[in-house]
């Protein structure tokens, strides 16, 4: 087991003082640098906030929840670099999801860190076993997905005792049986000097949610910060915000009527034959839905109308995907749903829809209608491309086929546009892009030969993808999540601008709007979700918390300092 030399940061006296300083200098529009000897001098700008969460890291294994732009990659190789020095001989792993996230950590990390770049790799399934090995053997710093980690680890390639930092990127995966939750159960079983970061825009939803992460990373500290800090707020550049609502028209409103009543139709009949006991469109869910479906499919279900339960539920899945797809992505791509999905499939449910003039009607008033939504994202990127001189935008749409659509409308309708398509792997009906196209994408994007990126959630969750003056959404969405981090491609160093895009009347409410009233108050849910997990997570992991103090010989285990541990989180030790 190596020895522990003294914490550096212990030893600059004047922190607090430099901090005062800095915080001053960038008020008068002067950077001031992160100072210490295992990082590149000029490579970190000192962020008040980022160092207090920093040193925060070094007391307990922590959660870090910062929106996307805020720097929790900063944070990760400030928190590596004191571990290296600290605990010599040892090592740092950082695992993030995907492969280019994996490439653009190694490259932040050999450009800040104060090690030869050679003792800096990255690992992916494409090496052999062989190679890896050699890797593992050698490396100072290694990062990887967490697949090939596991992979290694199973087979007695990972020397995981001798690394005093792992550090878990998008950590709101650590769920079920994601790879990260058995490396962190090994990685506390056996590791000399353990600390766990784990890093993340959102820990989850839900309280369950929040716990089962930081229960399975062994996390016992989270740190939060919102661009409503005020700590964090000098940093950043301001975000207007700003929701258009775009009506609707009165075909699609009495198509969408028409839909509703077809569904509600249905869902009576369902209640009539005992199986549902909600007929209100307005009320059921698809899970609902789904749930009863396999409920129904299974062989414990015994019913002389089994069969068509099953139609009438099927039928109802489809006829409420279809009144969403109108809401969120307009008359268009509606009519596309309600072809393909109910007409053309030439079962006995799809015969029952021909048939029904409410779905013929529907149809027939919106087919060849366009989204009015199209029309408003023209507009608006006219404006910004050759009115406002912005240089790049971000466009954020849920589904590929609108996607793809808009890369094409934006090209031929928009001046001086040169957008491209921005999308995941993935992909039932056409070619998605490989990882090494997306990181081809994001380097032009960079550098101006797109200044338009039409994007699907590959955008949203850790690439680096370049900041820009204008992100629009589409479509609202309703995950907190996937909010925070769109939001986070703007404002970083000078003011950016965020336009929703809400479906809205005065007759109706559509699922758009729901999801944008949904997602406004989101930060502040996870503060108050935060607030009431942390101390079920520190009961529920304080064994844990004793075992990073005794092996971090930051207590002695024959001491009477075990029982006052809580006296650590609240001394400025570090």
């Amino acid at each position: 087991k190596p020895h522990a030399s003294y914490p550096f940061f212990h030893l600059r006296a004047s922190s607090r003082k430099i901090s005062e300083i800095n915080v001053q200098g960038i008020a008068m529009g002067e950077i001031s640098y992160f100072q210490h000897p295992m990082i590149r001098y000029g490579s970190l700008e000192e962020r008040t906030y980022q160092v207090s969460i920093f040193k925060a890291c070094l007391k307990a294994p922590t959660l870090v929840v910062l929106a996307t732009g805020l720097g929790k990659t900063a944070i990760a190789a400030m928190v590596i670099a004191e571990r290296l020095y600290r605990y010599k001989n040892t090592r740092a792993l950082m695992m993030a999801p995907t492969r280019p996230l994996v490439e653009q950590h190694t490259r932040f990390l050999r450009n800040v860190l104060n090690i030869d770049g050679d003792h800096i790799v990255s690992l992916s399934g494409l090496l052999s076993p062989g190679e890896r090995a050699s890797l593992w053997a050698h490396a100072k710093v290694v990062v990887a997905t967490p697949q090939v980690v596991l992979n290694d680890l199973n087979s007695g390639l990972v020397p995981l005792e001798s690394y005093s930092i792992v550090v878990f990127d998008e950590a709101h995966r650590a769920v079920g049986d994601y790879p990260y939750v058995p490396i962190a159960r090994k990685y506390w079983e056996i590791s000399w000097y353990p600390l766990v970061l784990g890093l993340t825009a959102s820990p989850g939803n839900r309280l369950e949610d929040i716990i089962e992460v930081c229960t399975n990373l062994g996390i016992y500290n989270i740190e939060f910060r919102s661009e409503r800090d005020l700590e964090v707020r000098k940093y950043i550049f301001k975000k207007n915000i700003e929701v258009i609502r775009v009506e609707v028209s009165k075909d699609v409103l009495v198509a969408r009527r028409l839909l509703l009543d077809v569904l509600r139709s249905i869902l009576r009949n369902l209640k009539s034959l005992g199986i549902l006991d909600i007929d209100d469109p307005a009320r059921i869910s698809v899970k609902q839905l789904v749930e009863t479906l396999e409920k129904v499919s299974s062989s414990d279900f015994k019913n002389p109308q089994k069969p068509k339960i099953m139609m009438l539920l099927g039928l109802s899945l489809r006829l409420h995907h279809a009144i969403e797809i109108l809401d969120r992505h307009g008359p268009d791509f509606a009519t596309k749903y309600l072809k393909e999905s109910l007409f053309k499939r030439g079962d006995k449910s799809s015969a029952l829809m021909v048939n029904d003039q409410r779905v013929l009607l529907a149809y027939n008033l919106i087919k060849n209608k366009r989204n009015p939504k199209v029309d408003k994202i023209i507009e608006i990127l006219n404006k910004a491309l050759n009115e406002e001189g912005i240089p790049k935008a971000i466009v954020f749409v849920e589904y590929r086929d609108v996607a793809n659509y808009l890369e094409h409308v934006i090209n031929e309708k928009v001046p001086n546009a040169k957008a491209k398509l921005f999308v995941g792997q993935g992909y039932r009906k056409g070619v998605g892009m490989s990882q090494r196209e997306q990181l081809e994408v994001i380097e032009r994007f960079r550098r101006g030969d797109y200044n338009v990126l039409i994007a699907t959630s590959v955008a949203e969750e850790g690439l680096d993808i370049p900041e820009t003056d204008l992100v629009i959404f589409y479509e609202a969405i309703p995950s907190k999540v996937r909010t925070i981090q769109r939001k986070g491609r703007t404002g970083r160093h000078r003011e950016g601008k965020v336009v929703i895009l809400v479906s809205h009347t005065d007759y109706d409410v559509t699922k758009d709007t729901i999801y944008y009233h949904v997602t406004k108050e989101a930060e502040e849910k996870i503060r108050r979700l935060i607030k009431l997990a942390l101390p079920k997570i520190r009961e529920k992991n304080r064994e844990l918390y004793n075992e990073f103090l005794i092996r971090n010989d930051i207590i002695k285990k024959s001491t009477k300092k075990r029982s006052t541990i809580f006296d650590f989180l609240k001394e400025d030790k570090i």
